[in-house]
């Protein structure tokens, strides 16, 4: 029997998971918490799933993911095929992680849940914004001009830390207000599963807030 083929593929254990060299990653993920770090198994494999168990030393390894936002790289140090790596989403979505390293491509993990954490603040979006949970702001886009003593909507919305929807928020009351001392403000209101619109009607021209 001739040496093992050279491994060429880096396979992602995660929480929850275990891996068996030849037969690959068994059991179910254990689903993680936006902003929470958690410990990845990195193990280098041929292609029938075989440990190489002469792959060591640190190496360079990049991870993504669908959602983009926990894009990194880091230095993975192997011992006998295997290595453990940290990682941190800030997004709350069902996702997977790939890793590679500069000799070796990276194989999608199994799908992993992200839940928000809990829930620390409140979002608001005016016309012209979207949400973008686990960015550094949140939201993306540019408000848009409105016009006086004309009605438009801003979205509330609980959110955690990483600006990601917390839909068991308590349904606590609600009090929007804005810089235009001349106004028509909304009459507080609950959120219903994490968000609510209201509806402003300024009096004022100039920039609100």
């Amino acid at each position: 029997v001739g040496p093992l083929p050279p491994s060429t593929k880096l396979i992602v254990t995660l929480p929850g998971q275990t891996f068996t060299s030849g037969s690959g990653n068994t059991g179910t993920p254990t689903a993680q918490t936006a902003g929470v770090p958690f410990t990845l198994t990195l193990t280098a494999v041929n292609d029938s799933l075989v440990t190489d168990t002469g792959y060591s030393g640190t190496k360079t390894i990049s991870y993504s993911g669908p959602g983009g936002s926990h894009d990194y790289t880091t230095e993975g140090t192997f011992t006998d095929g295997q290595g453990n790596a940290s990682t941190t989403l800030k997004k709350a979505e069902t996702t997977t992680i790939t890793t590679a390293a500069a000799d070796h491509t990276g194989v999608a993990s199994s799908s992993l849940t992200v839940n928000p954490a809990a829930f620390t603040r409140l979002q608001v979006l005016a016309p012209g914004e979207t949400a973008a949970p686990g960015t550094g702001t949140g939201k993306t886009g540019t408000p848009g001009n409105q016009n006086v003593n004309t009605a438009f909507s801003v979205t509330v919305n609980a959110v955690d830390a990483n600006w990601n929807l917390v839909t068991t928020a308590p349904g606590d009351n609600i009090h929007v207000t804005t810089s235009d001392p001349a106004d028509a403000e909304p009459a507080d209101n609950t959120l219903s599963g994490g968000t609510r619109a209201f509806s402003l009607t300024p009096a004022t021209a100039g920039t609100l807030t």
